[in-house]
């Protein structure tokens, strides 16, 4: 998907946006909505190991389509983790959902203002052209 393509989806498509952007202070009660018990992991990196392998499920399911989601906000850490050996951004374009990075309130609001920001820093992180 172009830059083109993507700011074209993410300002006139059909469908929603999907957070997939849990941080360290709400993975626990993720987890905890998916059956694994605080204490199930030893250390923050299992936590998000476990995080990751949920977010993977739903992006390699077959209902995850950007017929149905347009974009997805992702959490620093899972632009870099991987979905089925592909780096988790492109299997997400790769599905016709355009990613990008979560952002603090502040920075929401200048996004809301600057709208093309939202595909321009994902196009300039991963090369797009």
């Amino acid at each position: 998907m172009q830059y083109s393509e993507m700011t074209a989806k993410m300002a006139d498509g059909d469908g929603f946006i999907a957070a997939l952007d849990q941080s360290g202070g709400s993975t626990p009660k993720a987890l905890k909505g998916y059956g694994i018990e605080e204490g199930a992991w030893s250390n923050e990196e299992e936590m998000f190991g476990l995080i990751h392998e949920m977010r993977a499920r739903i992006i390699s399911s077959p209902a995850f389509t950007g017929e149905k989601v347009i974009g997805a906000i992702l959490f620093e850490r899972t632009m870099d983790g991987q979905v089925e050996g592909v780096p988790t951004p492109q299997a997400l374009l790769a599905k016709g959902v355009v990613p990008f990075i979560a952002l603090q309130c502040l920075t929401l609001v200048i996004v809301m203002v600057f709208p093309v920001l939202v595909t321009w820093l994902p196009s300039v992180m991963l090369n797009f052209k």
